[in-house]
């Protein structure tokens, strides 16, 4: 459900698990996981933990923290990384 290394990882954007519902099961308990006080779930990237608890990511936001390396080389192309 999940790419990426360690602790840094993002959601996968393979549209099976929407569409299954695997990812909004694991998005409430990973969300009532933080709201009471825990880390929700340990192995989500800083940017992504910030994003939900309603921080600032723009301090973390880079090139290198894209685990998809499609992505990765999208964003090269257009030029925004």
């Amino acid at each position: 459900m999940f790419v990426g290394e360690r602790r840094h990882k993002f959601p996968s954007n393979d549209m099976n698990l929407v569409n299954n519902g695997d990812f909004q099961a694991l998005g409430r308990a990973i969300v009532t996981s933080i709201l009471n006080g825990d880390c929700g779930f340990p192995y989500l990237s800083l940017i992504v933990y910030k994003y939900l608890i309603g921080e600032d990511i723009s301090p973390f936001l880079s090139l290198d923290a894209v685990p998809d390396l499609d992505i990765k080389h999208l964003i090269k192309q257009v030029g925004i990384g």
